[in-house]
């Protein structure tokens, strides 16, 4: 019996237990099949985060830290489960066959789940070329209604300084620049934004567009091209006929002169920013039964609406508003959001137009109309607008 039991017993059990686990150089070549694929997901993802722009150096390394983590894990398991000593998880085991397309699944399927729903829309995203962007046929946004600065002329030509300095980057950049009418209040929304999805209108705005650090969040601007300040145009008349009755200053929807409504507060005056462009609050202005009795926006763009019909403005008065009260106006060029490349294009003819030309439009448009020159003009534009 006794030499019957010692035949049956195999030659894996005389074999010492160490002997059983040790890994040989095979089974370290087969881990490289796990470290592989580890890798080469982290390379392929990490590669294109790198090609974003706006931080996608950073996410980059977020990503490529997370994936070589999860690589590390999956090197390192099979490692754990042949050391175990369960025979079922030896290479070549049922159990190893079903494990590997599971592992190697795990590690795909994230990384296409990353590629799809976050890289690839990404790739998109990037600033188109400015030099794509402004061709051919260019859409700016203008007022189209104030003096001196964007009238029109006929059906669709347009006359004024603002309108003017759209002729000059087209000729400077190499575009037909097409002007589109809008109010105040639609200049934010009319510009594209690629990151949010608005399509926007047009692809510049050039329209007595101050430079706030509110709009720089949806917007970004090319500038300054010209400095002014708040003013109020007053009728004093109309003021003293409305004793005890409400007075009301009628604000341009969009515009920063809404900013200044806590100033009209102190002095007992009512504040409304519910029309679409000045005409309308001209015509509030002129009406002897509507309490408006002054209209508030950019000094140089009253002074303009005075200029253009001295008869008509002759009996209000055209006050500044003093530096404590409010800052500096700084028109600039409205682009879309994210176009750090195209601000630094436009710029760099802004430049050129400061030096050599903004003379020659202010005294052509505006200087007629009785606006002085004073401190309208820049010294040069403002790069540190073009920053992200």
């Amino acid at each position: 019996m006794d030499d019957q039991v010692c035949m049956n017993v195999g030659r894996d059990d005389l074999t010492p237990p160490e002997s059983k686990v040790s890994p040989s150089r095979g089974q370290f070549r087969r881990e490289l099949i796990w470290v592989g694929p580890a890798l080469l997901a982290t390379a392929i993802v990490t590669a294109f985060l790198i090609l974003l722009p706006d931080g996608a150096s950073e996410l980059a390394a977020i990503f490529g830290v997370a994936i070589a983590a999860v690589g590390l894990i999956v090197a390192i398991l099979p490692i754990r489960l042949s050391l175990s000593g369960d025979p079922d998880a030896q290479p070549g085991s049922r159990r190893w066959r079903l494990w590997v397309p599971w592992t190697a699944a795990g590690i795909v399927v994230p990384a296409v789940l990353i590629a799809s729903f976050w890289v690839i829309p990404q790739l998109g995203d990037g600033e188109p070329d400015p030099s794509e962007y402004l061709k051919g046929r260019v859409a700016i946004g203008i007022n189209g209604k104030i003096p001196g600065w964007s009238m029109q002329d006929g059906k669709s030509s347009f006359s004024g300084f603002d309108v003017e300095l759209g002729k000059f980057l087209g000729t400077e950049l190499g575009f037909e620049p097409h002007f589109v009418t809008m109010d105040p209040g639609q200049r934010d929304e009319a510009l594209p934004d690629r990151k949010t999805g608005r399509q926007g209108t047009v692809k510049l705005v050039i329209s007595n567009y101050s430079i706030t650090d509110k709009r720089k969040e949806i917007v970004d601007f090319s500038g300054p091209y010209f400095y002014d300040r708040a003013g109020l145009l007053v009728s004093w008349n109309k003021a003293q006929s409305r004793l005890g009755e409400r007075k009301v200053i009628c604000m341009t929807r969009g515009t920063t002169a809404i900013d200044l409504s806590d100033i009209l507060m102190l002095a007992e005056l009512e504040s409304e920013s519910n029309d679409p462009n000045l005409d309308k609050c001209m015509q509030r202005l002129f009406n002897r039964k509507d309490p408006v009795i002054g209209v508030m926006t950019d000094h140089v763009i009253l002074d303009a609406y005075r200029g253009s019909e001295p008869s008509k403005y002759s009996d209000l008065d055209l006050l500044e508003i003093k530096p404590g009260l409010a800052g500096v106006e700084k028109y600039g060029i409205g682009l879309p959001n994210h176009s750090p490349n195209l601000c630094k294009k436009i710029n760099a003819a802004l430049d050129k137009f400061i030096n050599q030309h903004w003379n020659d439009f202010f005294y052509q448009e505006l200087k007629k109309l009785g606006i002085g020159r004073e401190d309208h003009r820049p010294g040069s534009v403002d790069y540190d607008n073009c920053e992200e």
